[in-house]
């Protein structure tokens, strides 16, 4: 009988078996408890350790191992998504408040997440100029109502043994350390690393013995510039040492770190962010990630919905953010265009908020995120600020914690056309794939939205014509003029009326137009079936015969399956 098939047959005995001890015990205990029960069951200690090896590396890291606040601050940004979105700043380079203090001194506000940086971890002791160690600046940020956050810019010992870098490569100020040595637990490399994890987690239990959650992004930018579209160029490569030996050793590193941390430390306080790119290869699995973030850098609306769209459609399931950016839209726009990010953090600015009360400091300018933009976020009513945040102690879910789950009341997108970008040139181009039965569900008052980039000539016209034929400029149901607003805004829409209605559930839809290039077409569903309760959308989700059907978070909606529907990962049963 193999390990594997004695595992199965035993698998809900073995699952009571370690709740009980793990929970009871500290993880030590956990092999002499399991062995003593397989003695008192008359089995041999082979057959407990082979067991035991099965729970350890298929199951335990896929328990829920989490603190009440921290599984409440999980609630809490389920509950705001498309409603709300929280602000954040990172700490100036490791372990301080100075960027928050920098806008609070400008605005009046804080931000609602502070985010350090264990980058210097190898040069902190007690008292020292860097101290993990002492707790009080995090504390001091919670007890103010704040969310604390951290990172780790994991340096290895350069080449030439003169400091530490992340950067890997041969050159003596880079590292030869190679992520890989997770594989071989005897290794060397395998024991440094989960050395430096432990010290890392013992800096983050004074945190936890106190129940404060931490948003934890570790290994970030693990896929660097690896590239699913565009593999073998030169600059198809990782940025830092754990993503240097491609997608399967980073995401056996995440799952140790991840099972040491949670379920040998048990820091149960931890909400795991991860970095994606454009590859699935590098995600270690839901059960090791809560939130899925990308780190924008110099991107226009274009860019940033083109990212979000990728998250939402590879991790539907998922809470998504911006851990880092620089030189984005504001926030305000981002939000107009339909991206519900559950938080946005740019990234720090040294030179002007390391010296708190210096000139640098009482400046407004920042290379990432000036006091135009938190003055621009801060004037938005969605956005939440540190002074607005719930007590976690207690928060129950829902709007203002009153518990339960609620029906989210937003209008409903399906998708017409996501095929690739479709030039328009001069009346040249056209989108034709969008028939009459896309439209079965469609209402007088639902919007159809043509996403847009690249203006080109001296003028632009947006069109919607007649599905039936394609005759140049007749069968017009609506023609518009584009305008900079519709650009940088980034879609132009037409609202169904009933004569409209009736032509698109006869002959469908041909989207064209001028000087322009569209990227994506989608019905909005602007009524609220029965006033928004669960019965009139689940009549409509009933209706709709086609499983591309996404609320304005961007979460892709599930039809009724026994008396249950999924709206933003909420079960609201059916009376």
């Amino acid at each position: 009988m193999s390990p594997r098939v004695i595992w199965v047959c035993k698998k809900n005995i073995w699952e009571r078996i370690y709740n009980v001890s793990y929970t009871i015990f500290a993880p030590e205990f956990f092999i002499l408890f399991t062995t003593i029960i397989m003695g008192f069951a008359k089995k041999t200690l082979m057959i407990a350790v082979v067991l035991l090896t099965a729970v350890s590396s298929e199951t335990m890291a896929k328990w829920e191992h989490r603190s009440t606040e921290a599984a409440n601050l999980l609630r809490y940004m389920e509950d705001n998504v498309g409603k709300k979105m929280l602000t954040g700043v990172h700490a100036s380079v490791n372990y301080n408040t100075y960027e928050a203090d920098w806008v609070y001194s400008h605005t009046g506000k804080y931000p609602a997440i502070n985010c350090m940086d264990f980058i210097h971890d190898v040069y902190s002791h007690s008292g020292g100029w860097i101290d993990y160690g002492n707790p009080n600046i995090a504390l001091s940020w919670v007890n103010n109502g704040g969310i604390m956050a951290a990172m780790w810019h994991w340096g290895m010992p350069t080449n030439d043994g003169s400091t530490y870098t992340c950067t890997p490569g041969t050159a003596s100020g880079e590292t030869s350390f190679r992520p890989s040595a997770v594989f071989n637990k005897t290794s060397d490399g395998y024991r440094q690393m989960i050395s430096r994890i432990d010290q890392i987690s013992n800096w983050m239990k004074p945190l936890a013995d106190r129940n404060i959650p931490i948003i934890w992004r570790p290994l970030h930018e693990g896929q660097g510039n690896w590239s699913e579209q565009y593999p073998n160029q030169g600059w198809h490569k990782a940025w830092f040492w754990w993503g240097i030996d491609g997608p399967e050793a980073f995401v056996e590193l995440w799952k140790v770190m991840y099972d040491r941390m949670v379920n040998y430390h048990g820091l149960k306080n931890l909400i795991w962010v991860l970095n994606v790119g454009d590859s699935k290869r590098w995600y270690p699995g839901d059960e090791y990630v809560d939130i899925v973030a990308y780190d924008c850098y110099n991107q226009d609306m274009n860019g940033m919905r083109n990212i979000y769209w990728m998250i939402r459609r590879d991790y539907p399931d998922k809470l998504c953010a911006i851990s880092e950016f620089e030189n984005i839209p504001y926030v305000s726009s981002l939000w107009a265009d339909g991206q519900y990010w559950s938080f946005l953090i740019p990234w720090w600015d040294n030179a002007r908020t390391s010296q708190p009360g210096s000139w640098a400091f009482n400046s407004t300018d920042h290379n990432n995120a000036n006091v135009d933009y938190w003055n621009n976020a801060f004037a938005c009513d969605f956005i939440i600020t540190r002074d607005e945040l719930p007590n976690l102690s207690n928060y129950s879910g829902g709007e203002g914690g009153s518990g339960g789950y609620q029906v989210v009341e937003r209008p409903i997108w399906k998708v017409l056309y996501d095929g690739g970008d479709v030039p328009m040139g001069g009346w040249t181009g056209f989108i034709n794939t969008m028939g009459a039965e896309l439209f079965a569900n469609a209402s007088v008052g639902d919007n159809i939205r043509v996403y847009i980039k690249d203006k080109t000539g001296d003028w632009q016209q947006g069109s919607f014509k007649n599905g039936s034929n394609w005759v140049g400029l007749t069968e017009e149901l609506g023609v518009i003029g584009l305008t900079d607003d519709d650009f940088s805004r980034g879609y132009y829409e037409m609202t169904i009326d009933e004569a409209t209605l009736s032509q698109l559930q006869s002959t469908g839809l041909i989207v064209s137009g001028c000087n322009y290039t569209a990227t994506k077409v989608v019905l909005i569903k602007n009524a609220q079936p029965d006033n928004g309760t669960a019965t009139g959308i689940q009549q409509t989700m009933v209706n709709m015969k086609d499983d591309r059907y996404y609320d304005l978070s961007g979460r892709q909606l599930s039809r009724p399956q026994n008396g249950i529907i999924i709206i933003n990962s909420k079960k609201i049963v059916i009376k």
